[in-house]
């Protein structure tokens, strides 16, 4: 069995539950202004509707836009707890890593791996503290950034006793 298409423009039948009506558009009085700036919001904006079961096209998106949302709200319910823990835990380990390399520039502690946090972020980049273990070059740092290539304009240094070190890395 085939099944019958919907009428979703102008002049073309409804088909909507059996619906025999002609689909028409509400004219807002407006003419078409494509000639000054195109398209113009009479072209793109059709409204169109079915005169005699009450279809409308906004009506329509309206109610798919709305059956959105509630999706979206409920996806959101269902992950907030989720995400919330995954959120607190990596706060956790920032202030942890804040505090070993603080710790390590200050020479109290020696790290065995590269240890880091973000300063700062921007567009283009961003600003990274962190401390590595002692007779690690600047080479390994950025590769460990994975800003061993030129157009990573990576910048920084790195102290040799205490193996602190800051990177700065721009990708514009």
């Amino acid at each position: 069995m085939t099944q019958i298409e919907v009428g979703v423009v102008k002049w073309e039948m409804c088909n909507r539950d059996g619906c025999t009506g002609i689909i028409d558009e509400h004219d807002d009085g407006l003419s078409c202004s494509c000639h000054i700036n195109p398209p113009c919001s009479h072209c793109e904006n059709h409204d169109q509707y079915c005169p005699e079961c009450g279809w409308s096209n906004v009506e329509e998106e309206n109610d798919a836009n709305e059956q959105r949302r509630i999706r979206y709200a409920e996806e959101e319910k269902r992950m907030r707890p989720i995400w919330d823990a995954r959120n607190a835990e990596l706060e956790r380990k920032r202030i942890e890593n804040i505090e070993l390399v603080d710790s390590a520039f200050e020479g109290k502690v020696k790290v065995d791996k590269i240890v880091s946090y973000v300063t700062k972020t921007w567009h283009s980049g961003y600003a990274v503290k962190g401390c590595a273990p002692i007779g690690t070059s600047w080479i390994d740092i950025k590769k460990h950034f994975n800003a061993d290539y030129e157009e990573a304009m990576a910048r920084g240094s790195i102290d040799p006793i205490t193996g602190g070190f800051t990177l700065s890395q721009f990708t514009d």
